[in-house]
């Protein structure tokens, strides 16, 4: 119940602050650092699931927005599974990052 519990209140950080940041406007991030922030949202997201073989192609788009001290990254990358397609949600404040969240584009 209390990673439940932990789970639901990072998802209604990250929406909450999606819905601020929308309305603040989003700058791109289609630089090598994305590539390098969806290199790891891959990687933690894989080892989160006990995944084999889920592996980072590209991050073929992205936006950033500075807010709480840090700067979140909603990135579309591409990875190798049976579903090609994603998006991850990245915070990142100083060297510490945290996955918010990784879903299946349909």
């Amino acid at each position: 119940m209390r990673t439940s519990t932990i789970l639901f209140a990072a998802v209604a950080v990250a929406i909450a602050v999606f819905a601020t940041v929308a309305s603040a406007g989003l700058e791109p991030a289609d630089d090598a650092h994305a590539q390098e922030l969806g290199k790891w949202a891959v990687e933690e997201f894989a080892r989160e699931r006990h995944l084999i073989g889920f592996t980072f192609n590209r991050v073929t788009a992205g936006q950033k927005a500075e807010a709480d001290g840090g700067v979140y990254y909603y990135l579309e990358l591409e990875a190798t599974s049976i579903h090609a397609r994603y998006k991850a949600v990245v915070f990142e404040k100083g060297s510490s990052r945290t996955l918010l969240s990784f879903d299946n584009i349909h």
